[in-house]
């Protein structure tokens, strides 16, 4: 049995609360799993438009759920990729 104590955060960023804002971290990860077209479809659902700065509350509410699935999923891909199985 694999010993999970030992998965680190694949992302070579911070921990996400050391983040000032949920836009900081999404940026950031963002830009470390290169998921710029996916953010642009999400914000085009979610708002009709992609200038996140100008999301409503309810359109960033929805933006950040859908999108923060989307993030978690890559983070944890990545820290199962770097996982020490030994």
């Amino acid at each position: 049995m694999p010993d999970f104590a030992h998965i680190t955060l694949a992302a070579n960023a911070l921990p996400p609360d050391q983040y000032n804002t949920d836009r900081e971290y999404f940026a950031a990860m963002t830009d470390r799993f290169g998921l710029q077209t996916t953010e642009t479809i999400v914000a085009l659902k979610c708002a009709g438009h992609t200038d996140i700065s100008r999301f409503t509350v309810l359109e960033w509410l929805s933006f950040a759920q859908e999108y923060g699935e989307i993030v978690s999923k890559f983070v944890a891909l990545a820290a199962l990729n770097n996982a020490n199985f030994d």
